[in-house]
């Protein structure tokens, strides 16, 4: 396939790139996988970059308790398999995972590399959305995991979901999203979120319905109250004591 179909299929690749050194157009394969597919797995060699034209894919990554931990999910444009190219590793720096269907457009390494050194505007848009992933993963995220007790953590996590409850009609927002899918997206153990969702609806700052984790329009307007509360606690879920603060 040839760049100027790309971008009539994704038009947001004109940010990256107008058009493509002639040696190297329509070198570009398309591939269709459904979701839940797994695209790479985490130390799979790279012999191809995959150019995210549509859908989302998750990047997964296990610590060494054999947790499965999620570093984050991708929408259009985003390029699969760059970081650990690039960081020449030459291998999938995590697992990459269809989270819905996805079209992916693949280019060969060696043809990447050449799209880089041949333009500069798409070396530069490339390095600097990828670095500002990285940046934001760990002066942000990573910080608060390492720093913030885990019942801020998922109190937080809970509260940025219903980003719509404002202006819902209905008086509880019933969260959908599976305790295991919490797990992943957090790097928390399954027991400790279990743990953790109790005590939170003895402090009232949640509910559950059915079984599922559930907010009232009071709790979620609470929700930064809790937060500014629990962000005093240590990781053990103590408060700080006025000589650690």
């Amino acid at each position: 396939m040839y760049y100027h179909e790309l971008l009539r299929k994704q038009p947001l690749l004109k940010s990256y790139a107008t058009d493509l050194p002639a040696e190297i157009d329509g070198t570009f394969t398309i591939q269709k996988f459904a979701a839940k597919s797994t695209i790479y797995s985490k130390g799979d060699s790279l012999s191809r970059i995959g150019i995210l034209i549509s859908g989302r894919v998750r990047a997964l990554t296990e610590v060494e308790t054999g947790y499965t931990y999620m570093l984050g999910q991708r929408s259009p444009v985003a390029f699969i398999g760059a970081i650990g190219y690039l960081a020449n590793t030459k291998c999938a720096s995590a697992r990459y995972e269809a989270v819905t269907d996805c079209e992916i457009a693949f280019i060969s390494t060696k043809n990447f590399e050449y799209w880089l050194k041949s333009n500069p505007h798409f070396l530069w848009t490339v390095s600097s959305i990828m670095a500002d992933k990285l940046y934001d993963y760990v002066c942000n995220k990573s910080a608060e995991h390492r720093f913030m007790p885990t019942i801020y953590l998922l109190l937080k996590h809970i509260l940025s979901e219903p980003m719509q409850f404002s202006t819902c009609e209905s008086s509880l927002y019933i969260l959908t999203k599976p305790r295991h899918q919490i797990s992943e997206e957090l790097g928390i153990p399954l027991k400790t979120i279990n743990r953790t969702v109790a005590a939170l609806v003895q402090d009232g700052a949640i509910t559950l319905t059915r079984g599922k984790i559930s907010l009232t329009r009071a709790q979620y307007q609470n929700g930064p109250s809790y937060l500014s509360d629990y962000s005093l606690r240590s990781r053990n879920g103590q408060y700080l004591s006025a000589e650690t603060l």
